[in-house]
């Protein structure tokens, strides 16, 4: 299994668990003490899986381009640093039998 693979498949596990809870009670508009948002746990899943695939995609995308050559300043730092960044947020998940010790940061 791929790492990208493995991420999307536990953000999909998580936003399933996430959309079976009840809705947030937190009245939309809500700050706390601070000024900032207050969201609930259920919002901050949801909102965690969607930051998480837009993060993968954008390592994808980025992926290839460093592997078609097309290197850009943008790219530069390659694959390895995003691989890095990609196996950070795996590592959360990494009492799941289909993790993959070598993506241990």
């Amino acid at each position: 299994m791929e790492l990208t693979d493995f991420l999307m498949a536990r953000t999909a596990e998580d936003e399933a668990m996430a959309r079976e809870w009840p809705d947030d009670d937190v009245t939309p508009g809500s700050v706390d003490v601070f000024g900032r948002p207050i969201y609930g746990a259920r919002s901050r899943v949801l909102a965690d899986c969607e930051a998480k695939r837009r993060i993968v995609a954008e390592q994808v995308r980025e992926r290839h381009v460093i592997d078609q050559g097309h290197v850009t300043d943008w790219t530069m730092g390659g694959w390895g640093a995003r691989h890095t960044c990609l196996r950070a947020l795996a590592s959360i998940y990494r009492a799941h039998p289909d993790f993959d010790p070598a993506w241990e940061v």
